[in-house]
């Protein structure tokens, strides 16, 4: 089981600020991305583009990043300042 965290417009588009999931012994953050879209019924591409910033236990992370069970996702839309 993983926790996964939504911040700004993400957290809108899938209505939820924080859920948890259940993981395969072999899941990246990037297939597990797809699985939420999928059962929030959101677009793919709101939860799987490179413009996404994902963490795992607070370090920066690519899709590609292997998950383990008790992991802290979060995904967060790209920052910007001024």
């Amino acid at each position: 089981m993983v926790r996964v965290r939504f911040f700004a417009s993400i957290k809108e588009k899938v209505g939820k600020s924080e859920i948890e999931a259940y993981i395969s012994g072999s899941e990246t953050v990037g297939v597990l991305m797809g699985r939420i879209a999928d059962e929030y019924e959101v677009k793919r591409e709101v939860l799987i583009n490179d413009t996404l910033l994902y963490a795992v236990n607070h370090n920066h992370v690519k899709s590609d990043y292997l998950l383990k069970d008790g992991d802290e996702v979060a995904v967060l839309p790209p920052l910007s300042g001024g």
